[in-house]
């Protein structure tokens, strides 16, 4: 077994439009794990032990035994593997409950925001097997989407090549997410003038339930793609200028 990066902000997030699930992992000395339906509302996180076999991770805790294995991406943007897509199996307990889960989802690793900068995690699913998962680092200063460093990881394409990925939001007045539009373009490699790129967009609005786990936090989402409906997990984590976040 091998301890988790201290310095870095890792976390897993799923969601499962047909069986109206939805949770998030946070790695780290103090892991934790929230998980509930779509419209549930506030979760309460519980502590899990979090350890690490040879990249996959082991969860238990008194309402969930989880084994998170990394999967192999059919399509991705070219930057680091910054996210992975992942697969979750064990059981867990829900409104008192057992129940076993095999589901897909989205593992990333970053550095915890600096401050004046954040991170946003978006993942997406969708029952004809398409996955999506965007990871959007903003740096301090930085004003506008278009200076986002963006990482893309996806399951379900034909073309392997993410090309030009863009994130919108829409915030309440709370600054919470309320609203989302993903945009990407797939293509076999870089894109030339002749190339033939095909679009994939994912609109999303949230659902109703969300948690706050650590500095992290998330939201439920229902998604649809090419008109078909799925569920998402919009994670955000800002840190104000003048303070990072905490470990």
């Amino acid at each position: 077994m091998t301890a988790m990066d201290p310095s870095k902000l890792q976390l897993a997030i799923f969601a499962d439009h047909e069986h109206d699930l939805w949770g998030v992992i946070l790695a780290g000395a103090n892991a934790s794990i929230a998980i509930g339906t779509l419209q549930t509302g506030a979760l309460t996180p519980e502590p899990v032990k979090l350890t690490e076999d040879s990249g996959t991770w082991l969860l238990e805790g008194a309402d969930c035994e989880l084994v998170v294995t990394p999967t192999p991406p059919s399509s991705r943007t070219p930057q680091d593997g910054a996210i992975e897509p992942c697969q979750l199996a064990g059981t867990l307990t829900l409104a008192g409950a057992k129940r076993p889960l095999q589901t897909p989802g989205v593992r990333g690793t970053a550095p915890q925001p600096a401050a004046g900068g954040s991170l946003r995690l978006f993942g997406s699913w969708f029952p004809a097997g398409q996955e999506l998962g965007l990871l959007a680092l903003r740096q301090p200063g930085a004003h506008s989407g278009v200076e986002d460093q963006i990482s893309v990881t996806a399951r379900g394409e034909e073309q392997p090549m993410v090309i030009d990925p863009r994130l919108s939001t829409t915030y309440s007045g709370a600054g919470e997410p309320i609203r989302i539009g993903l945009e990407l373009w797939l293509g076999e490699a870089e894109p030339t003038d002749d190339a033939e790129l095909l679009p994939r967009r994912v609109a999303g609005r949230a659902s109703g339930s969300s948690a706050s786990v650590g500095s992290l936090r998330s939201f439920a989402f229902e998604c649809v793609t090419r008109g078909e409906p799925g569920a998402g997990v919009y994670v955000l984590a800002t840190a104000p200028p003048g303070k990072a976040l905490a470990a």
